[in-house]
């Protein structure tokens, strides 16, 4: 089976894409959806993160304001990550073996930062999806309501765009009609198969 990582700055179309894959059958991972319906109500995850600084829980469940707060220190955003990525890859080498016995040729793993947490060894291939910075920071501003100072924070959690594409396997532009995006993506599978 091959395990295909899914990857992209934010707002570029990762969870689009994943979705579509899904749509057409293929077993998918979400980071993203791990860390919010996992990890921040594991009792074992608020303890360690109450552990690195008491303001990153408030009662029983993560303050994602301080936490992301405290990602702008690089000692602290070390500890966290280390906690939340901990459990972000054991739950994905789970959906692995889940993956595997369902007989699939291809397996899908969105993982946002996939090259800067150290998941690469996780996947034999990796696919960026990409748009132009502008539509991405309209669309953070226009969809979710982020001010620009959350967006160009959670963006400085990201290699830049650009060195994301270069280290990819395949590039998805994310703009283009979702026909042609699959396109792009069945070619690519042949290519790694």
């Amino acid at each position: 089976m091959q395990k295909i990582g899914i990857t992209g700055a934010i707002a570029s179309g990762k969870t689009t894409l994943l979705k579509r894959l899904e749509t057409a059958g293929f077993p998918v991972f979400s980071a993203d959806k791990i860390i919010k319906e996992k990890a921040y109500v594991d009792n074992s995850v608020i303890n360690a993160l109450q552990n690195v600084n008491k303001s990153y829980v408030n009662g029983k469940s993560v303050d994602k304001i301080q936490l992301l707060a405290g990602l702008k220190n690089p000692k602290t955003r070390a500890a966290i990550e280390k906690i939340l990525h901990e459990k972000v890859q054991t739950a994905l080498l789970d959906f692995y073996q889940v993956a595997e016995k369902t007989g699939a040729k291809y397996c899908f793993a969105e993982i946002p930062l996939l090259f800067e947490a150290g998941f690469l060894p996780h996947v034999d291939a990796v696919i960026v999806t990409e748009k132009p910075q502008q539509v991405r920071h309209a669309d953070m501003k226009e969809i979710r309501k982020w001010p620009t100072e959350k967006i160009a924070q959670l963006d400085s959690l990201h290699l830049p765009a650009h060195e994301k594409a270069t280290r990819a396997d395949c590039v998805v532009n994310m703009l283009l009609d979702p026909v042609e995006v699959r396109r792009q993506v069945d070619t690519f599978l042949k290519q790694v198969s």
